[in-house]
C-alpha cells in the first residue's frame, strides 16, 4: 500500500479499531522511513536543540506566512491542521504508556488545556472559517497530507513510544510557528478572536514542550523506556513535516524566503 492508501485507510478508523493487514503496512512504512534518517545525540537533554535547528522547525514557510503569504497560502497551510488526528485521543493514547506518575500528570495538564476553557479544535474552526471567508480552501490533496499524520496513527496503533517523541517534537515546534502566524495574520487584518487559536498556542506549547522534555521524556528514559524509540518518533515526524513544506505549493507570484 501506498501511503496515502494507508492514511485513507485508517483516517475515519481513527481512533478506533484498525485491521492488521494495513497496520501491517504502517509498520513497513514507517520502519523504510526511520532507515532514511540520522540518529539524534544520544543524550536525550539535547533533542530540544536538535529539534529547533531542524529543517522542519525552521522552514521558509514560517517565516512567509508571517511576512508575505496572501491569506490562500494560510488556507492551504491550515489544511494539515485541520485534518491531522484528533489530538486529544493521541494524548491519552502516550498517558497509557507512561510509568511515571509527574509524566502521567504533565500529560493530563496538556489534555485539559487542549479542552479548557474552549476546546482548541473549537478556536480552530472558528481560525479556519474566518480564514475560508476571504480565500476559498482548495480540496486536500490527500498525497501530500497522507505522511504527515502517519507518525502519529503509528504511534497510535503500533508504538506509543514513537507517539511520545512524535508529540514532543510538534509541541516544541508549535510555540514558534503559532507566533509567526498570528504575526501574519494580524498583518493581514485578523482580528484578536479570530486569532485566538494561535494566541493559545503561542503561549501554551512552550510551557507543554518543557513539561514533554522534563517530566516526560527524561524521567521516562530514566526509568528504562527505550530513547531509540522515542527519538524514532521524534525523527520521523521532523521528517514528514519538512517533507510537506517542501511540497506544499504558496501563491505562483511569491518564493519562500532563504
Amino acid at each position: 500500500m501506498s501511503p496515502t492508501e494507508i492514511w485513507l485507510s485508517l483516517r475515519h478508523r481513527f481512533p478506533g479499531p484498525a485491521p492488521r493487514p494495513v497496520l501491517a503496512e504502517l509498520e513497513r512504512w514507517f520502519a523504510e522511513r526511520r532507515t532514511t534518517l540520522d540518529d539524534l545525540p544520544a543524550d536525550a537533554a539535547s533533542w530540544q536543540t536538535a529539534i529547533a535547528e531542524s529543517r522542519a522547525a525552521t522552514h521558509g514557510w514560517y517565516r512567509h506566512l508571517e511576512e508575505q503569504a496572501a491569506v490562500a497560502d494560510f488556507s492551504s497551510f491550515l489544511a494539515e491542521e485541520g485534518t491531522m488526528p484528533a489530538f486529544v485521543p493521541l494524548l491519552r493514547c502516550a498517558q497509557a504508556r507512561l510509568k511515571t506518575t509527574d509524566g502521567r500528570q504533565a500529560v493530563e495538564r496538556n489534555i485539559h488545556d487542549e479542552l479548557e476553557p474552549v476546546s482548541h479544535a473549537q478556536l480552530f474552526e472558528s481560525l479556519a472559517k474566518a480564514v475560508h471567508r476571504r480565500a476559498r480552501p482548495a480540496p486536500n490533496d490527500d498525497d501530500l497530507l497522507a505522511e504527515t499524520h502517519l507518525v502519529f496513527l503509528f504511534g497510535f496503533y503500533c508504538d506509543a513510544r514513537a507517539l511520545i517523541g512524535a508529540l514532543f517534537a510538534t509541541e516544541h515546534m508549535l510555540a514558534d510557528r503559532a507566533n509567526r502566524m498570528n504575526r501574519g495574520l494580524r498583518r493581514l487584518g485578523f482580528d484578536e478572536n479570530e486569532r485566538l487559536f494561535m494566541s493559545v498556542h503561542a503561549y501554551m506549547d512552550e510551557h507543554h514542550s518543557a513539561d514533554w522534555l522534563h517530566r516526560v521524556i527524561l524521567p521516562e528514559v530514566a526509568a528504562g523506556m527505550s530513547a531509540e524509540r522515542l527519538a524514532d518518533g521524534v525523527l520521523v515526524r521532523l521528517a514528514t513535516s519538512a517533507d510537506y513544506l517542501d511540497r506544499l505549493p504558496i501563491h505562483p507570484s511569491l518564493e519562500l524566503p532563504s
